[in-house]
Formats: structure tokens, sequence, C-alpha cells
């Protein structure tokens, strides 16, 4: 029925431009935020990570404490590092909008990359890296 919907959204914006695309879009999103999730960027920098690269992938993710998750990837937040955060820079925003924050988070096998909008950051690490007297999940306590 999703698809069925999908499809109909598309011919209209086909027809009536791009008003039903970005009404579409902010559907979407919001449906997605009501469940927990976030439409973000993902990739690795260091090492290996199962079903992710070293070229920012866009994801729309669900948001639990301790991951990052969707149906082909779950992406472990105990080592998040909330020294690393910073605006997207340089190449970066050939693919990631420029008003995004990035993190990294060490996985087993190497180190991963989260970008995710500025005006969400602050939600989404509060989901992922609840706090712990008084700092943020990973980060030595003051």
């Amino acid at each position: 029925m999703e698809a069925l919907g999908e499809l109909i959204g598309a011919l209209l914006e086909g027809i009536f431009g791009s008003y039903f695309a970005e009404r579409r879009a902010r559907r979407r999103e919001l449906k997605l935020r009501r469940s927990g999730g976030i439409s973000c960027y993902l990739r690795t920098v260091h090492g290996l990570h199962p079903n992710l690269s070293p070229i920012w992938s866009f994801e729309e993710v669900r948001l639990t404490p301790g991951a990052i998750s969707t149906r082909r990837l779950s992406v472990p937040t105990d080592g998040l590092d909330p020294t690393t955060v910073r605006p997207a820079k340089d190449r970066e925003l050939w693919t990631v909008p420029p008003e995004t924050t990035v993190v990294m988070i060490r996985v087993p096998d190497g180190m991963v990359q989260w970008a995710v909008p500025e005006d969400r950051f602050e939600w989404a690490l509060g989901l992922v890296a609840p706090v712990v007297d008084g700092a943020p999940h990973g980060a030595p306590a003051t």
C-alpha cells in the first residue's frame, strides 16, 4: 500500500512539480521522527563496518540508547566521542548539507562518522548517548 502511495506521489510530482515532492518529504520526515528516527549520513573513516563504505551514505535510521540502526545495519554508539563534534566541511559539503554536524563513533573494527542536521543533533545525541552523571555517555564525567 505504501508503495502505491509512493508511485502516485511520483506521478503527481511529474505533473504538478516540486510542491508534492516537498510535501511528501516533509510527511516522511515527520513520520520518521515520530518513531524515534532521523535522516542522516554515515560512513566509515578507518577500518571496516558491515554495510558501510568510506563514501557518505544517506540513511533513514532509528535511534535507540546505544545504537543507530536501519534494516541493513546497526552502529553501536558506545564509542561516540563528543570531543569530535564539528560542522561539515571541505569536500564533505559535496555530499552532506552545509548545516550538518559530524561526530566520530568508535566501533569494534574501526571508526564511523555520523552526520546529522544541526537542528536535530542535540535531540539525536540525547537518544543514542543519554546523559550519565552530567556528561554524555562515553564522555568523562566532570
